[in-house]
């Protein structure tokens, strides 16, 4: 997206998307310059506006989201499990129970006396060293908190902060450009920020003009960019790994499947009596066949197999036990067992 190369039209449509996830807002949390509300900003701290190094969540798994309520003493706690649906129904529980509270104070009494909300979309960001002097070297805002949807939703679709971070800061980046004149930029409020900006892309090797923003994300993928081949490659690394890990789960499930049955084995019935059992209650074939117990090739039982389904370890008792109690198991064993 190129802000200066677009038409008046397009310009207009790009400032009314900015408006509409309210990004302007957001930057105003972002420098420090609204801490009670936008109308008490402090818009002169837009001169300090830095790129952003890294984005966490503000709300960590194993704390939960607690409301004290000192009319009625009573203790709200809602714990989340880490997933999203969680953690956005255990803050509009929370919120409701503040509601309520925040209902019955006076309205002359004043916000200060009311209890804040959980934000759902609260993110906390570190930002970058400035590369500009300040004057008087002033102390610089190094870190921040935002509550924005759109910033925050965008993050759960990307799988990490080498192609968040970028994407983010491009966003920023743009706006600054939308908002600030080409004719006499030094004077604009946004002017070192601008320059901030353009120096952490520079030093990072990034082409303004080629990295996306946020803007050009879509159903959890980067859309039409010279970056998208990275994020493809993370995408294929996670797909990887979820494909062992799944298979991890599968190996470790059949470990403890196996392990409960050797003891089932070692603590219940004789094996002889298992085997005789299993024959008068006609499950011996199924067993046979659910667990796998026929060679492919030959057709022939698996009778080591079968002796470990009954607790043996050699696979001529069970075969002496089907002379006995399944002389069929040897007729078939001989032609080929039938599926």
């Amino acid at each position: 997206m190129q802000i200066h190369n677009q038409t008046d039209d397009e310009r207009k449509e790009i400032y009314f998307r900015f408006v509409e996830i309210g990004l302007h807002k957001t930057l105003l949390q972002m420098c420090g310059a609204s801490k009670i509300s936008i109308q008490s900003s402090d818009y002169k701290k837009l001169r300090d506006l830095l790129p952003v190094q890294m984005v966490y969540g503000a709300y960590s798994q194993g704390k939960a989201f607690a409301f004290d309520n000192t009319k009625t003493k009573e203790k709200h706690i809602e714990k989340w499990d880490g997933s999203e649906e969680s953690r956005l129904k255990a803050i509009r529980k929370v919120n409701t129970f503040i509601d309520a509270y925040n209902k019955e104070i006076p309205f002359t009494l004043g916000i200060s006396q009311r209890h804040s909300r959980f934000n759902k979309w609260l993110l906390n960001g570190m930002l970058t060293h400035p590369t500009i002097r300040r004057p008087n070297d002033k102390k610089v805002r190094l870190f921040a908190t935002w509550n924005n949807e759109f910033i925050y939703k965008k993050g759960l679709q990307s799988n990490n902060q080498d192609d968040y971070i970028p994407y983010l800061n491009k966003l920023i980046y743009d706006y600054l450009v939308l908002m600030t004149p080409a004719g006499n930029r030094e004077e604009h409020t946004f002017h070192i920020p601008l320059l901030e900006f353009e120096n952490w892309f520079l030093q990072r090797g990034f082409s303004i003009e080629h990295t996306p923003s946020l803007f050009d994300i879509g159903d959890g993928k980067v859309l039409s960019n010279p970056l998208s081949q990275s994020l493809k490659q993370s995408e294929e690394e996670k797909a990887n790994m979820s494909a062992e890990f799944s298979n991890l789960i599968k190996i470790n499930k059949n470990m403890k499947i196996e392990h409960s049955r050797q003891i089932q084995l070692v603590t219940g019935k004789a094996p002889e009596q298992r085997f005789i059992d299993m024959v008068n209650n006609n499950t011996l074939d199924k067993s046979i066949k659910e667990n796998r117990l026929i060679h492919k090739a030959s057709g022939a039982i698996n009778w080591s197999g079968l002796a470990r389904m009954i607790g043996l370890k050699d696979g001529k008792t069970p075969k002496k036990y089907a002379e006995k109690y399944a002389p069929y198991l040897l007729r078939d064993d001989e032609d080929g067992y039938v599926l």
